[in-house]
C-alpha cells in the first residue's frame, strides 16, 4: 500500500497510483519522479536574489523531486 497521499493505493504488480508519483515494481513501491525535474517556471530575475548581479534577465530555477 502507497501512503504519500490520501488515495493509500493498493498498487498490484505492474500498476501506478492515482496520484501518479509511485508505482509497484517488483513488489515494492517506489518513486516514478526521483531525480527528474517536476515543474520549471520562467521568472523575471527581480523575483530572485540574483538581481544584484544581473539585473534585467530571466531566471529559471528548477525544481527536482527527492520524496521517498
Amino acid at each position: 500500500m502507497c501512503e504519500l497521499c490520501p488515495h493509500h493505493c493498493r498498487l498490484e504488480e505492474g500498476e501506478k497510483g492515482l496520484c501518479g508519483a509511485r508505482s509497484n515494481r517488483g513488489g515494492k513501491i517506489v518513486s516514478d519522479s526521483y531525480g527528474k525535474v517536476t515543474s520549471l517556471a520562467l521568472d523575471p530575475i527581480e523575483k530572485s536574489r540574483f538581481a544584484v548581479f544581473i539585473p534585467v534577465a530571466i531566471f529559471s530555477p528548477p525544481a527536482v523531486s527527492d520524496a521517498t
